[in-house]
């Protein structure tokens, strides 16, 4: 029945990408390092994230400007003031999520500086959170690029290899064009999925997993209500999936055939 041969079509499937990663190995240091780019990447876009709470309170919440220095020293000098005491714990929870001392420190030099001198600072900081993700971008996806050519270059030559020392009776049962069609078309569909499966596989779940700390941080209920989508998600995906293999392989074929033919 279909719903029985699926696992094992899925672990099939799973045992030739892991021996199609084993072609990774000789490039693992590139591979780590290209890895690594992935968690500053991650790490980036979780902190670009984080400057929107305090961006929107230095543009909507501080028209009235900093509390004067007379009214600092007020709560300072008489702590059981009814109306200043709330300040300090207002400070507290208006940068919801920060780490603590980061709070403290952000509280003071963007919240409580003047509001043109916060506005700097910040565009400053998110600049250079934009600025450090894009490079780490663009250098994991230069390093993936050079580890997915090189892994294919190795698959190319065994395969070649293996095809020359096959005997004449093997090419007599078999058309020439699909042979050629599995050494260049159905070869590059490896490489698009070793480049695809590890780079979406490690940067995005990190990126998302970074994002959706600071999304249950800042409200979890609504995070817990947002992910009801999932589940219909999910099952559509892997509807979609299903009819991509099946179309892929129909054009593989389809390639080979025309190969043949020419």
């Amino acid at each position: 029945r279909p719903w029985r041969r699926a696992p094992v079509a899925l672990a099939d499937e799973m045992n030739v990408y892991l021996r199609l990663l084993d072609y990774l190995r000789p490039y693992r240091a590139r591979l780590a390092t290209a890895i690594g780019c992935m968690v500053v990447y991650a790490a980036m876009s979780a902190i670009s994230l984080g400057f929107v709470a305090p961006f929107m309170k230095v543009l909507f919440e501080r028209a009235s400007g900093p509390p004067s220095s007379a009214g600092a020293s007020e709560v300072a000098r008489d702590p059981s003031a009814p109306g200043p005491v709330a300040a300090p714990k207002e400070g507290a929870t208006r940068l919801l999520g920060w780490p603590a001392p980061l709070r403290a420190w952000a509280s003071r030099a963007l919240l409580d500086a003047r509001p043109i001198v916060a506005l700097e600072r910040l565009c400053l900081l998110i600049l250079v959170a934009l600025l450090l993700k894009n490079l780490a971008d663009y250098a994991q996806a230069f390093l993936m690029v050079s580890v997915e050519q090189a892994a294919i270059r190795d698959l190319r030559t065994q395969l070649y290899a293996h095809l020359q020392r096959l005997s004449l009776d093997f090419y007599h049962g078999r058309r020439t064009g699909a042979l050629v069609s599995r050494v260049t078309n159905d070869v590059e569909y490896l490489r698009a999925s070793l480049a695809a499966g590890i780079s979406n596989l490690i940067k995005d779940s990190l990126t998302l997993a970074g994002c959706l700390a600071w999304v249950f941080i800042a409200s979890w209920k609504l995070a817990l209500l947002s992910l009801a989508i999932l589940p219909p998600v999910a099952l559509a995906l892997v509807a979609i999936g299903r009819k991509m293999r099946k179309r892929s392989g129909a054009a593989q074929e389809r390639m080979a055939d025309l190969t043949s033919i020419l």
